[in-house]
């Protein structure tokens, strides 16, 4: 796995959720089931997307590198998040760390792994 490429991505995951969440709850208003809903439905299609273009290039490629892919992508976006998020948007860090942001990570690190294992 090419970790530095993996990083890139990482910040790529990172702008699209944070787009695509102030869009859900800033743009359209959404909260509750509605939004998580939404939400899910589109970090499914964007770490699916990101983890196919990842894997585009790669020649050669086994399940664990999806799992890997997962691992960097989530640790570069809860940096970003710990240094640029919750410092300016959210001021409280056990924000942060709640069982539907767990969850989400955990999701993220599936969707990469399921696509290295469907597509490997």
């Amino acid at each position: 796995m090419d970790y530095k490429k993996g990083i890139l991505f990482g910040l790529l995951f990172w702008v699209l959720v944070f787009f695509e969440v102030s869009v859900l709850i800033f743009g359209l208003g959404l909260s509750g089931v509605a939004y998580w809903i939404i939400h899910c439905i589109l970090l499914t299609a964007i770490v699916w997307l990101i983890a196919k273009y990842y894997f585009q290039k790669v020649k050669k490629y086994k399940h664990i590198d999806g799992l890997y892919l997962g691992l960097v992508m989530i640790g570069t976006a809860i940096i970003l998040d710990l240094v640029i998020t919750v410092p300016l948007f959210v001021n409280d860090y056990s924000v942060f760390f709640t069982m539907d942001v767990i969850a989400g990570l955990t999701w993220t690190v599936l969707v990469c792994w399921a696509y290295a294992y469907l597509n490997a």
